[in-house]
């Protein structure tokens, strides 16, 4: 049935989303840590110092699985046995068509309109009829745009597969496979375990973050288009907060001082 991969599609919208939600988390403690490392180094103790350090060492760890994950997620959209393969591949034709049902007009409120008198006025229901007209003129055209720009033209096959060809650009899948290539194999060997007495570095981590931030804001920006236009539906998915134990930790014991 069709209406499983419109599922399908907002099941992996929401995987962007919590994976999206640790990016942004990330970038967060990254910044929060290059704002004030210069400041530490300058006017604090050595023990200050080294527990920033081994703070930035952890927040590495978390930025190299979410590296893996993303990669992960990558495969599960477009390589075998995948979200491509297994359901945009199959249902082609479904995802390449205009959705142009009427905008229900249950769904538009008249505000009305100020008369050269300043009064209010509501609309005729003949003015509505013009306003309807106008409003889904504009939404099937906005939808058209999206299905040009981004979307699915063909369920040609080799059409489809040149369609998911173009989805991440070259460079940053390769960026994105080297972190992954990287950390997968960081803990497979003791040669490889000894990466980790190296000290971390603030600017690596933050062009890994946004290798990822790239590729998840690419694959979302296909996926949601495809479920606008095809079903008229805008989802957004619904991002969980990504916090630490030790935050909340820090937080409760916070409040047992503060009473």
């Amino acid at each position: 049935m069709s209406g499983e991969v419109f599922e399908e599609i907002k099941n992996t919208i929401m995987v962007i989303c919590l994976l999206q939600s640790r990016e942004e988390t990330f970038k967060r403690e990254l910044e929060f840590f290059n704002e004030k490392w210069g400041e530490i180094c300058q006017k604090t103790s050595p023990v200050k110092r080294q527990l920033y350090g081994a703070a930035l060492k952890r927040l590495e760890h978390e930025v190299m699985f979410l590296c893996i994950e993303t990669y992960s997620l990558h495969e599960g959209i477009s390589k075998k046995e995948s979200l491509y393969t297994k359901e945009i591949k199959q249902k082609g034709r479904r995802l390449s068509k205009i959705d142009n049902s009427p905008i229900d007009r249950n769904s538009v409120i008249d505000l009305g309109i100020i008369s050269s008198e300043g009064e209010m006025q509501r609309h005729t229901s003949e003015d509505m009829k013009a306003v309807m007209k106008h409003l889904n003129q504009k939404a099937l055209a906005e939808k058209q745009n999206l299905k040009d720009t981004i979307g699915i033209k063909s369920y040609n096959h080799c059409e489809l597969d040149e369609w998911k060809d173009q989805l991440l650009d070259k460079k940053l899948l390769t960026d994105l496979h080297t972190y992954r290539k990287d950390f997968a194999h960081r803990l497979n060997s003791l040669e490889n375990l000894k990466k980790e007495l190296a000290l971390a570095n603030s600017k690596n981590i933050e062009k890994a973050l946004n290798v990822v931030s790239k590729v998840l804001s690419r694959y979302k920006q296909y996926l949601r288009g495809i479920l606008f236009y095809t079903t008229s539906e805008s989802y957004d998915g619904n991002p969980l907060p990504y916090e630490s134990l030790a935050k909340i930790e820090l937080f409760e014991s916070s409040r047992r001082f503060d009473k």
